[in-house]
């Protein structure tokens, strides 16, 4: 004689099954990365008018960059492309190429230049906190004297 197995029902299987799935499609809350944008200034006003932003993270691997425009806007990315950072405390640092051959510096239109000490971490004295919501009106204000 064989024995019959009978299932019984388990409707949570299924659901649980169901949450799984819609919980791996979803990627898990998203990348973590808020907007950080805004503007780099001197202190008369005056907008730095090239050169890139990078800020690097205090607590973690993260490092993110941006080009300054003409009116001193940036916004960041990560080195792997992602908008944004995550949240926390950074350092910042203003680095600018500038080369004159033979044009006078108002012909290049780069503006003024920015003081070397911001260009390195150890001596730029550029601290940013990324808020849990993101920015996108950081201003950050350099001396236009060494």
């Amino acid at each position: 004689m064989q024995r019959r197995r009978t299932h019984r029902a388990r409707p949570w299987r299924g659901a649980s099954s169901l949450a799984l799935l819609l919980l791996l499609a979803s990627g898990c809350g998203g990348s973590g990365h808020v907007p950080v944008a805004g503007r780099v200034l001197f202190d008369d006003g005056e907008a730095v008018r090239t050169g890139r932003i990078e800020f690097r993270a205090r607590d973690q691997p993260v490092r993110g960059t941006g080009t300054i425009d003409a009116e001193g806007h940036f916004r960041l990315q990560t080195d792997d492309g992602k908008d944004g950072l995550p949240p926390g405390e950074y350092d910042a640092v203003i680095v600018q190429m500038v080369i004159v051959e033979q044009l006078s510096l108002a012909a290049h239109g780069h503006g003024r230049q920015v003081p070397r000490r911001y260009s390195d971490y150890y001596t730029s004295g550029l601290a940013v906190e990324v808020p849990q919501d993101g920015t996108t009106a950081l201003t950050l204000t350099l001396s236009a004297s060494d």
